[in-house]
């Protein structure tokens, strides 16, 4: 018979939860790479900046300093909100999903084949 059996439920639910977070780990590893890539390019015009002789070398590099960390401060919070929303939400998620689908399964009369 090809009919969805309770297994199958089970495994393609966890296969779903563990596709649901591969798929946030990228999203956060994409955040976290595009955000470092943002940091070099904003460090490499400092320091051409600073290399042209405009300004003060010390006045600029600590300017520099300050807005770039309150950059890296503001673009890491997004992906470290990310995960802590993720690491509360899928465990409570499949604790759910597996309160709903044991108390179904447990207190359901199975039916005998004749």
């Amino acid at each position: 018979a090809s009919y969805v059996k309770a297994i199958d439920i089970w495994m393609f639910s966890c296969v779903g939860f563990i596709f649901f977070s591969l798929i946030e780990l990228a999203i956060v590893a994409y955040n976290d790479k595009m955000h470092d890539q943002r940091l070099r390019e904003a460090r490499c015009s400092v320091g051409n900046l600073n290399s042209n002789g405009v300004g003060h070398p010390n006045l600029e590099s600590r300017r520099s300093f300050v807005e770039l960390s309150a950059r890296r401060a503001k673009g890491s919070e997004l992906g470290a909100s990310i995960d802590r929303v993720a690491s509360m939400l899928f465990p409570t998620m499949f604790a759910l999903f597996n309160l709903v689908y044991w108390s179904y399964y447990l207190t359901t009369k199975t039916v005998a084949a004749i």
